[in-house]
């Protein structure tokens, strides 16, 4: 009897270590910025922690991959999932303020996705904010992006601390210096590689392939929840919405307020 269980107890450990290992497997993806729609402007947003700031950054881009707006801004001191807030808040107002619409909307964390869809108290001012702008901007869906296809919007962000003055937000109609490189690869098509576990290409209805595992220029997943369709309407913006009054605008790195 104790060699039977003992017999047992090994094929179980077998079978778990084995579902173990295939629950890892990852596969390889290489990733780029997708434009939007003809006629239809793109919004990518990130934020950033450092030591002692909290970092947002985003661009809006038209079909043409062409720059039309970017911004960055630092935020007293925070969490992660706040920065990523403040950043779709931030890029959201400035869309709506310069009517850049219809609008396509992108960020790279899930968890932003899932707040704009429930409610959360935690952050429940913000996303009204945020519930609100999509309402006026035509309730575009925001889709989640993968890091590696969000490159200039985390480039924006993590550039922040090197400003001299992080109290108002920066505005860039052209494109700095600090980011034309990431920007002109986004625009050329260039693509960026990572790995991904096989269950995230499931969800994504990617079918790895044996012979190529890679899948080049991949859409990503559009999370839309039809339920919140028509929510926006009878939702009031709050005071935190901020006006272009502390915004500063950036051109050619000269600066003027507006």
């Amino acid at each position: 009897a104790s060699v039977r269980h003992t017999t047992q107890q090994a094929a179980e450990f077998t079978y778990l270590v084995a579902k173990c290992h295939k629950c890892v497997e990852k596969q390889q993806l290489n990733l780029k910025w997708i434009p939007p729609k003809d006629n239809f402007y793109k919004l990518n947003t990130d934020g950033a922690c450092t030591d002692t700031t909290t970092d947002t950054g985003g661009i809006i881009r038209n079909s043409k991959a062409e720059w039309i707006l970017g911004f960055a801004t630092a935020i007293p001191r925070d969490t992660s999932m706040s920065a990523e807030l403040h950043a779709l808040l931030l890029g959201l107002t400035l869309a709506h303020e310069h009517n850049l619409k219809p609008l396509e909307v992108e960020v790279d964390a899930k968890e932003v996705i899932t707040m704009i869809q429930s409610n959360n108290v935690s952050f429940a001012n913000i996303l009204i904010n945020c519930r609100y702008l999509l309402d006026r901007l035509g309730k575009p869906v925001v889709q989640h992006a993968y890091r590696e296809q969000n490159r200039v919007a985390d480039r924006l962000a993590k550039e922040v601390s090197n400003f001299g003055n992080n109290s108002v937000q920066h505005i860039f109609e052209t494109i700095p210096d600090f980011v034309r490189q990431v920007f002109e690869e986004d625009k050329y098509e260039m693509l960026a590689t990572t790995t991904v576990p096989d269950h995230v290409l499931t969800d994504l209805n990617i079918a790895p392939s044996k012979s190529d595992a890679s899948t080049s220029g991949c859409k990503l997943t559009a999370v839309d929840n039809s339920n919140t369709r028509g929510l926006y309407n009878s939702i009031l913006p709050s005071s935190s919405v901020l006006s272009s009054s502390r915004m500063q605008y950036m051109h050619q790195f000269s600066v003027r307020l507006t």
